[in-house]
């Protein structure tokens, strides 16, 4: 399973209070993006502040205004000055985020927001200065990958049980050997569409690790505010052991889990009560356990594909599944291990993409 690994991510800020800043960093891999993350003071009306997609030459800028005092504003007003204390962007928006362009590589930019654009010159009016840094233009990865998608030069190994490879548009591949029974295990990353692990799991049913790759939302902005999220997936894995190959989901914070299995070996992958459902042309099974665990299995199992998980989403909340006003955390994907066999055994993923747009801060993503 994914576990609570945030490789970048812009820390939930409460409203009020003196102003802080809190750097969340990841130096995992190379090209690995830092900003900062900031409450704004007691007189600005804004509950979050932060950056996502940090990438060489953009990066997207978000905040929320706080319900109570977001009365009366109408307009932002923004500025990111680099370095040098040159502008490097600002302008005025009705929206709550807006993607920068044109940045350097290498190079760490501060930027702040007001309020309201007729009050910009009101110290109290904007917020204190964040800083974000944009990733190295070097080329971290595609390393020695194939025409097959086979991760054949890698430019990341670790046989660390959460060794991590972030790249430069803020996915991030983990080891991810989460269970305190899981064996050997090492990871080779080409790129975040390419890497395979080599793992040595004992004879047991359970879950071990889940070496993936995935993609965490800052804002955990609402499933009801997306208009898509579409995904490409690909894994050659040998039909031995147990495991599936699967996309992990998490919702509201980490508490709820949603799974869809693409392939499996050696599992269950309809136990009694499941509900056999369609979308999209694909026919599903869903099986939920308790009241945080959602499992979508594909009838027929395939190794590679495209996925517009929001459809999946769409027909869970329409049938009591999960609710449109669910935060999303996180979009993984990867394979759970039980059993190796024989030991060790190969598990390659060679292909992964994610598409993402809506209306709350944070929705928008394209790898």
């Amino acid at each position: 399973m994914l576990k609570k690994i945030v490789a970048a991510t812009v820390a939930a800020l409460a409203i009020g209070g003196a102003a802080v800043a809190v750097v969340i960093a990841d130096s995992s891999g190379p090209g690995a993006a830092t900003h900062t993350a900031g409450k704004p003071t007691a007189n600005t009306p804004l509950a979050k502040i932060g950056v996502t997609n940090v990438q060489q030459t953009q990066a997207q800028l978000n905040w929320v205004p706080s319900t109570t005092a977001h009365k009366g504003v109408t307009q932002y007003h923004y500025a990111v000055v680099d370095s040098s204390g040159n502008v490097a962007a600002s302008g005025d928006t009705t929206e709550r985020s807006v993607v920068v362009t044109g940045l350097s590589s290498s190079t760490t930019y501060t930027w702040r927001v007001s309020t309201d654009t007729n009050a910009r010159h009101v110290a109290a009016r904007w917020t204190p200065w964040h800083t974000f840094t944009t990733p190295a233009g070097v080329n971290t990865g595609v390393g020695g990958t194939g025409t097959d998608g086979m991760c054949a030069n890698p430019v990341f190994t670790s046989a660390g049980r959460q060794g991590t490879w972030t790249a430069p548009d803020g996915l991030y591949v983990n080891n991810n050997a989460w269970s305190n029974s899981a064996g050997q295990q090492t990871i080779n990353v080409c790129s975040a569409k390419s890497f395979s692990v080599t793992s040595s799991q004992p004879a047991t049913t359970s879950v071990k690790t889940y070496p993936s790759v995935a993609w965490n939302f800052d804002f955990t902005p609402r499933i009801g505010s997306f208009t898509s999220i579409d995904s490409t997936f690909g894994e050659s894995i040998p039909n031995t052991g147990h495991w599936d190959a699967a996309y992990d989901m998490w919702t509201d914070d980490w508490n709820n889990e949603i799974m869809i299995w693409n392939n499996q070996h050696g599992q269950d992958p309809a136990p009694p009560g499941s509900v056999p459902f369609t979308v999209d042309g694909v026919n599903y099974h869903v099986w939920k356990d308790g009241s945080d665990f959602v499992a979508v299995y594909m009838d027929t199992p395939v190794k590679s594909g495209s996925l517009s998980i929001l459809d999946v989403f769409h027909w869970l909340i329409a049938h009591g599944y999960m609710k449109s006003s669910d935060t999303l955390t996180a979009i993984g994907y990867g394979v759970e291990i039980s059993e190796s066999s024989p030991l060790p055994e190969t598990f390659n993923i060679t292909d992964f993409s994610l598409h993402t747009t809506g209306t709350d801060p944070g929705a928008n993503f394209s790898s």
